[in-house]
């Protein structure tokens, strides 16, 4: 009986640490994708703009082969 209450005793210790590694890593990973999508907003009107200035330069490509 002794080795029984031994081997889960065992068990949950190993199972409460998993737990919080898990717990750690998805609120580690959030604050991540936060900071990263704040940083996002701010380039995204850098690179609408490089996508329009591209797009202009491409019609006066298309237009140097006519």
């Amino acid at each position: 009986m002794s080795s029984i209450v031994k081997n889960t005793k065992g068990l949950l210790g190993v199972t409460v640490f998993v737990l919080g590694l898990w717990a750690f890593v998805v609120v580690t990973y959030a604050a991540q994708v936060k900071q990263d999508s704040g940083q996002m907003r701010r380039l995204l009107p850098m690179t609408q703009t490089s996508c329009s200035s591209s797009s202009s330069s491409s019609t006066s490509t298309s237009g140097g082969e006519k």
